[in-house]
């Protein structure tokens, strides 16, 4: 009995994570603290236009140790580079980037870090965030 009833638990648990964070996104609120984004690519142009739009939100979950990373419009494959500096750890691997949202889980340890993202185009945009 206990063979059948934990697979069914398991399930029904992860159902509702996904539905509490769907939901949590449909309604527009986090409990996250954000994560600014900039455009590391661009570098200072002096001409007068408005500043272009960043297409990567993002804000760290303390409840779960995790950055969570919304994209707003289809990136394709994305880079990602996180890294701790205080002990200079540094987690790096591919994730998509279509719309939507990604979950990418960390070691929670109280830092300053940064975070990078480069898209296949050569673009890159950058934030930092302190634990």
């Amino acid at each position: 009995m206990k063979r059948i009833l934990k697979p069914i638990i398991s399930t029904i648990f992860v159902s509702l994570l996904f539905l509490t964070s769907y939901s949590r996104e449909r309604a527009g609120y986090s409990n996250g603290e954000p994560i600014f984004i900039n455009d590391k690519t661009s570098g200072g142009n002096k001409e007068n236009r408005a500043p272009a739009r960043i297409p990567i939100r993002c804000e760290y979950e303390s409840y779960i140790s995790s950055i969570i990373v919304t994209f707003t419009e289809s990136l394709g494959e994305v880079d990602v580079e996180v890294i701790n500096l205080t002990t200079g750890e540094n987690l790096t691997g591919t994730i998509s980037g279509e719309v939507g949202t990604q979950v990418i889980p960390i070691s929670g340890t109280e830092s300053d870090y940064t975070i990078t993202f480069t898209l296949t185009s050569g673009f890159e945009y950058y934030g930092e965030f302190k634990i």
